[in-house]
């Protein structure tokens, strides 16, 4: 094999390894922005889901309490005494059901405390990856250099 197909060999090596290192580093991209996209549509689903949920639990509560209110005044004559003793009762077990909606919301804010956490964890990660393959890249590139500097007899930077 003479000089010149040698260094079309190299040259070509070269290129091939170059292109599947970027071929991967973007594919590895996509596939990150992927699943990022997909745990935030997940995150927004449940949250809408939940806001949902409330938004109806707190509606039937409106409409349970106006029906009973309107019960109240038609028989205010007679039961005022019996109905505030009721109606206590009924507002002490809507704070409590408040209270443990507040729970909920809670343990849900640290769910999503916690997917923050692993999405930093992630990047961290992603970002460690990338400063190897830089760092690998430009080991490369001084070697290619020396290889080049020492077959066309340059001298050599140490």
């Amino acid at each position: 094999m003479t000089e010149p197909q040698t260094w079309a060999m190299l040259g070509v090596f070269t290129t091939i390894m170059l292109g599947g290192m970027t071929l991967m580093t973007t594919l590895i991209n996509r596939t990150l922005t992927a699943s990022i996209g997909g745990l935030r549509g997940e995150v927004n689903g449940r949250i809408d889901g939940l806001r949902g949920d409330l938004q109806g639990r707190i509606d039937g509560l409106r409409g349970d309490l106006q029906g009973q209110i309107d019960g109240l005044r038609g028989d205010l004559q007679g039961q005022i005494d019996g109905l505030r003793g009721d109606l206590q009762g009924q507002i002490d077990g809507l704070r409590g059901e408040f209270a443990g909606m507040r729970g909920e919301m809670q343990s849900f804010r640290g769910e999503m405390m916690s997917l923050r956490g692993e999405m930093q964890s992630l990047r961290g990660e992603m970002n460690a990856r990338f400063d190897t393959v830089d760092a690998r890249i430009g080991h490369l590139d001084r070697d290619v250099a020396a290889v080049t500097r020492r077959m066309w007899g340059e001298p050599q930077d140490e």
